[in-house]
């Protein structure tokens, strides 16, 4: 939604579908195409957006020969539309746009800026504060960024961010009802955040220790099993080091602590233990089962030994198996994987992307999160943006 205020007073709001007011007057944003426009100029407020990325944004495949004409059709309409409200101007400059906002007067950087700021507040113990900041940014999200509008790639990519923000802001909030004590608030809050995000496995441990902490072991133990369930189909990886520490400290009957500093170096558990931070990897053995009566392929497999063998050290040998569907690579592959686990004892790691099978491929985003939480990283540390994961990844 966005709202305009008189002159200097504008406050754009971009979070949920696209609306524009000027006092008690709501201002025409014309076509879906033109509201793209006007998202893409107020999330840059102050600074010029290119007639190129504007093209790029509202056509990412094919843009009309009429492109450019177009995008100074919407910029126009937008302006004479806050004009005659006396709102924010669109200026046009040598090859591009700009409106006169600054971030202070876009929701979008005030939400971000209060999540940041609570999540600081939190790690600081300053509990109170926290809760003030994120129910201010709670106040200004009415839905993901630009909803309804088919977005490019530029929006695209900061409405996933900001989606994962605000699932983290749930997240916080969740912790701090923990730690005042409000378990049943906790529960509630929780218990709808798994359900509409059944992958956020630090939702689910944090579920697990709210019902712990409200009286009920039981109940706990049982959002432990579902939560693994769910992470092996599809994405077919084991839980990580907060949920196996859990399920552990419940089958022994240990203390659960029911809530986590979101900062902390090494998140302390139940057992004494560290959770590792992002950068440690963690050892361990990932691998699908062996097949106990692997045969064939005798030959390939001693000359990929001994091809993997004679690196030198200073790289990182890759050989790719290639083959129809159902001929065999994994398991061939996997065989490899075990014959070679004392070269790579750090850790072994797996996932199965779904090429072949009959459900969608695996997400790429999806792929680094498995292989992340694989090597140690936990969930709460994982960037948001794929280039940030892989840089992660490569820092692991």
């Amino acid at each position: 939604m966005i709202w305009l205020r008189r002159k200097d007073l504008a406050d754009v709001r971009l979070l949920g579908a696209p609306e524009s007011w000027c006092g008690s007057t709501r201002l025409p944003l014309g076509t879906p195409k033109q509201q793209l426009v006007l998202a893409m100029l107020a999330l840059h407020g102050g600074r010029v957006v290119t007639t190129d990325a504007l093209v790029d944004e509202l056509w990412p495949e094919q843009p009309p020969r009429s492109a450019v004409a177009n995008v100074r059709t919407y910029a126009g309409n937008l302006r004479r539309a806050f004009e005659r409200q006396d709102g924010p101007g669109i200026v046009r400059l040598p090859g591009g746009y700009r409106i006169d906002l600054t971030d202070e007067q876009v929701d979008v950087p005030r939400f971000e800026q209060l999540v940041d700021d609570a999540t600081t507040a939190w790690s600081r113990g300053a509990v109170e504060t926290a809760g003030g900041l994120l129910a201010q940014a709670e106040r200004l999200w009415r839905g993901p960024l630009a909803a309804g509008l088919p977005t490019g790639p530029v929006l695209a990519a900061r409405r996933a961010a900001l989606d994962e923000q605000h699932l983290s802001a749930i997240e916080l909030r969740a912790r701090l009802e923990l730690q005042l004590g409000r378990t049943r608030s906790a529960i509630a809050l929780l218990t709808d955040h798994v359900a509409a995000h059944p992958y956020r496995e630090q939702a689910h441990a944090l579920l697990a220790r709210a019902r712990y902490a409200d009286g009920d072991p039981v109940g706990a133990l049982a959002a432990v099993r579902r939560a693994e369930a769910i992470l092996a189909d599809p994405l077919g990886i084991e839980p990580g080091i907060e949920l196996r520490t859990l399920h552990q400290a419940l089958l022994d009957g240990s203390p659960v602590v029911t809530v986590l500093p979101e900062a902390d170096t090494g998140a302390a558990t139940a057992t004494g233990r560290t959770e590792p931070t992002a950068g440690t990897a963690a050892s361990g053995n990932h691998l699908p089962r062996v097949v106990s009566d692997f045969v064939g392929r005798r030959e390939l497999a001693e000359r990929l030994m001994a091809e993997i063998a004679a690196a030198d050290g200073r790289t990182s040998p890759v050989r790719v198996v290639d083959g129809m569907a159902g001929s065999g690579k994994t398991a061939f592959a996997v065989h490899l994987a075990y014959r070679l686990a004392g070269r790579y004892s750090d850790a072994q790691l797996f996932i199965d992307l779904r090429g072949h099978a009959e459900s969608v491929p695996v997400d790429p985003a999806d792929a680094l999160t498995a292989l992340l939480r694989q090597l140690g990283v936990p969930a709460g540390r994982i960037p948001t943006d794929h280039d940030s994961r892989r840089r992660c990844g490569s820092a692991s």
